[in-house]
């Protein structure tokens, strides 16, 4: 669940092979709403995990939702790699009542 108006998240990239990989760009599937928390690297070491910091502006998300990042990365050879995550969620919204209370005063019943 995401509360709040901003929140962050983190993928791990990793990266298994003997080449580093270029980080050419990221796709994000929906409405605009996720950012680069953190500036993204432009090299994947061979055998490095990597961790990547996202931000997600809540506001703009339905309550419920199904969202995508592809990440587009290259080897020194041109071969393109596009890993995605699927991210799935929930947001939690506050509610407002106006007004916020009504003092009907003393009810006597029976009486």
């Amino acid at each position: 669940m995401v509360e709040g108006n901003d929140a962050s998240f983190s993928v791990n990239l990793i990266n298994r092979t003997d080449q580093p990989l270029h980080l050419v760009r990221v796709h994000y599937s929906v409405c605009g709403c996720f950012f680069e928390q953190e500036k993204l690297p432009e090299v994947i070491a061979p055998h490095s995990n990597v961790p990547l910091v996202f931000g997600v502006q809540t506001e703009q998300l339905p309550d419920h939702f199904r969202a995508q990042l592809t990440f587009v990365l290259t080897n020194p050879s041109g071969v393109t790699f596009t890993p995605a995550v699927t991210l799935i969620g929930s947001v939690r919204r506050e509610i407002a009542i106006t007004p916020a209370f009504i003092d009907f005063g003393t009810v006597i019943l029976g009486g």
